[in-house]
Order: C-alpha cells, then structure tokens, then sequence
C-alpha cells in the first residue's frame, strides 16, 4: 500500500501509538521522554513543522496528545517549530467515547472519575492545535476498525512513535516468537510499521527501576 502521508518539505509527520493502560507510575516518565524525543526531533529537522498524528483513547495517547498541544500553545519564538496535531479515530466521537473505555483496574463505567477522564480526552479534540479530526475505520467490527486506525497513523507518518512494553517489542520484531500479537495493537502496529519500512522511535513504558526517563530503543525501516 503507497504511503498516504501529506508530508511536504516544512512537515515532519508524527505518528504515535501506545499502551491505553500504563504501568502504575510511569506517566510522568513517558511525558518526559516523549519530551525529550519531540526536543531531538526539533534539533533534526529545523524549520520544519511537528505534526502529531494519533489516536485519542486513554492513556498514552493522551499524554501524547497533551504535549502535542502544549508545545503548541507556547508563545511564538525564533526558531522555535510549529506544532499541529491530526486525530485518527475508528468511529465518530459518540462511538468512540465510551465510558468502558476509560475505566481503570476495576472501576465501575459510572464511576465519576471515569467520567471526568473521558470528558478530558474529548476536550482534547477542540485544542487549539487540533487541525482535523478524521475518522479512517471501515469495518463492522469495533474492534478491526481500531486496527484499521493504528495502521492508517502508520501509513501517515514519517516516523512512528511507540510506547510499549518489552514484550510488545521483542514480539514485534521477533525476538520472541511465542509471544501473540494483539490484533491493532502496539506489537502489531511496529510490526507493520517495520514491514512498511517507516522508522520507529520505541519508548519502554515497563522498564524495571525507570522512575525519570524511559529506555528508548530505535528501529530502522527495512531495506
């Protein structure tokens, strides 16, 4: 499949795609490395635009998409880049925040901390960074529609970010054959980046003793 990103010469197209349920404590962690790896992108690729291209579930894409906007929200500064943001969802909004979705451990969906969680990432949709909200699913099923949304960010982009776990990586690359890969999830998703020979930026969310800065491991597009 041709690759369908919008990239011009001034854009650097961002994907992101990552775990919904964060090891306990390690947000902060991947906030701060995303930061770090958005400051290295800058440094590469001056003059450019960032253009962040996510999905908007709960959290990791959340986090991402937060820093997306408040890196875009910074008052204007010489040689400072531009920050835009796309978001991809399998359904329109009505079906895709669910309170199901946003629940933690074993919370209840009338839970009034799920509520508020899910309000949050809908209010995301409006920041003022937010170029476009594109609905790419086509299946009848849920589900493959998410998949289907995870590779459409991957077909966008021109680097792929991934936040996931050391077993999501090893069992992307083969590393460990034994390990399932959940369809459209982060394991599958670097893989069929990988096989579509888009670079990939992977950020270990489950690295044991990590508390600052998450191990970053970087995958280089097939020949």
């Amino acid at each position: 499949m041709p690759n369908n990103s919008a990239l011009t010469s001034g854009v650097l197209a961002i994907g992101f795609v990552g775990k919904r349920l964060l090891p306990p404590g390690r947000e902060g962690a991947l906030r701060a490395t995303l930061a770090q790896v958005l400051d290295q992108l800058e440094a590469e690729n001056p003059g450019r635009e960032l253009l962040g291209i996510s999905s908007l579930a709960l959290g990791a894409d959340t986090v991402f998409v937060e820093l997306m906007a408040e890196r875009g929200s910074r008052p204007a500064a010489t040689g400072r880049p531009a920050y835009a943001q796309l978001i991809f969802l399998p359904t329109p909004p009505a079906g895709f925040f669910l309170p199901a979705d946003f629940c933690l451990g074993d919370e209840a969906a009338t839970d009034p901390a799920v509520r508020s969680r899910m309000a949050h990432s809908e209010s995301l949709l409006k920041g003022p960074t937010v170029q476009e909200v594109r609905i790419v699913g086509t299946s009848a099923d849920r589900d493959e529609r998410f998949a289907e949304t995870a590779f459409a960010i991957v077909h966008a982009c021109d680097v792929l970010l991934v936040a996931c776990t050391q077993a999501d990586y090893n069992a992307a690359l083969n590393l460990d054959s034994t390990a399932p890969l959940a369809r459209g999830g982060s394991a599958e998703t670097l893989q069929y980046a990988h096989a579509e020979h888009k670079p990939a930026i992977v950020l270990l969310v489950d690295a044991p003793g990590t508390t600052a800065r998450l191990p970053i491991k970087l995958v280089k597009p097939l020949a």
